[in-house]
């Protein structure tokens, strides 16, 4: 199978403004700055850039999929008075090349293709790349699922951070293979979850949104595939016996986030009448709290990780009692219905409002 690309809107604006920082002479100034255009009919972005002296003001739009001979009827982005109409794609086919260029549009796509053309001031830049799609098959090949354990634990990282500096910080700090962490951020990528920095940081441009989406493929139950279990010592003795033993272990769901709540001198919105914890050893889970199965009504429920250890996800202390991490409290609380998601949601918007505080 040949390896494939699928681009979103902010990826092909964060690989054109790369482009642009290798166009213009070496020893002078090469400046680029992004401005976010909302309007409708509007441009997607607006990039201003100053190279050799003068000043441009690029109005990009934005097309997702391949362009070949352009069909009259395609929707075009309004440029305001003084910008430099630019349109970027995966790949821009030389016929849709030459209709672009007799129409004064500038265009660019990641192949190589380039024209960026402008009276006042002038400007004339024109680069050929590839003649042929080189990923006419990139939709039905790229990577389209957030699910797996691996994946789960770039995204706790990612989404507790906010950022990281490069995909292979990424990866040593969330304890994955270098592939899948590129596979994830290729993915987010594409589906815009991540601001155009113009080869610089891996940036989150909105947290909530990017663990909702997140949670579309994610579950603790199904991704761990956690065990239903029921206790005749009740829930909280049990977890007392937990967290009294050498077990390693992490709570997750209301039980954690009324936990960082409290921490936090606050009371939890919801009451707690399930638990949910990570584990390295099922069976010693089962015998500290004297567990029974019971797929059908378990209260507690047990997933076998591997992440609790140095190097990777691991835990955090709150109190005397181990979490997951409030980003993975997050991602499994949204990952089911009901209750559940409103209290995901609502600790969601919590830890995105302060990134600083308590739940850091």
């Amino acid at each position: 199978m040949r390896n494939a690309t699928l681009y979103g809107t902010n990826d092909l604006i964060d690989r054109f403004m790369s482009a642009l920082r290798e166009l213009g002479p070496r020893d002078s100034l090469n400046e680029i700055a992004l401005a976010k255009v909302k309007q409708e009919d509007s441009a997607d972005a607006t990039v201003r850039w100053r190279v050799a002296g003068e000043s441009f003001s690029l109005a990009l739009d934005v097309k997702v999929s391949p362009i070949g001979p352009l069909p009259s009827s395609m929707k075009r982005a309004r440029a305001s008075d003084g910008e430099v109409p630019v349109v970027l794609s995966p790949f821009i086919s030389r016929a849709a090349q030459t209709q672009l260029e007799s129409q004064g549009l500038s265009y660019w796509d990641p192949t190589g293709n380039l024209l960026l053309q402008s009276q006042s001031p002038f400007m004339w830049i024109k680069q050929e790349g590839s003649a042929k799609d080189p990923n006419p098959d990139a939709k039905a090949t790229a990577l389209q699922s957030l699910k797996g354990r691996s994946a789960s634990e770039v995204m706790v990282r990612l989404l507790s951070d906010g950022r990281a500096a490069t995909v292979r910080d990424l990866a040593r700090e969330s304890g994955v293979a270098l592939g899948t962490a590129s596979r994830v951020i290729s993915l987010l990528r594409n589906e815009d979850f991540l601001e155009p920095t113009g080869g610089g940081p891996i940036v989150v441009t909105d947290p909530v949104r990017l663990a909702r989406r997140w949670a579309e493929d994610y579950s603790f139950e199904k991704t761990f595939k956690a065990k239903r279990y029921f206790s005749i010592l009740g829930s909280s003795v049990a977890l007392e016996r937990i967290r009294d033993s050498n077990a390693n272990y992490a709570i997750t769901g209301l039980a954690a986030q009324a936990l960082w709540y409290e921490e936090d001198a606050r009371i939890a919105p919801l009451p707690t009448s399930d638990l949910w914890l990570y584990t390295d050893d099922v069976a010693r889970i089962e015998k500290v709290a004297d567990l029974v199965p019971d797929n059908a009504n378990g209260s507690i429920m047990v997933a076998q990780t591997e992440f609790l250890g140095p190097g990777r996800e691991n835990y955090r202390p709150v109190g005397k009692t181990r979490t997951a991490w409030p980003w993975r409290v997050v991602g499994d609380l949204l990952s089911l219905s009901g209750r559940y998601v409103a209290a995901g949601s609502d600790f969601a918007e919590e830890l995105a409002s302060r990134p600083t505080g308590p739940y850091a």
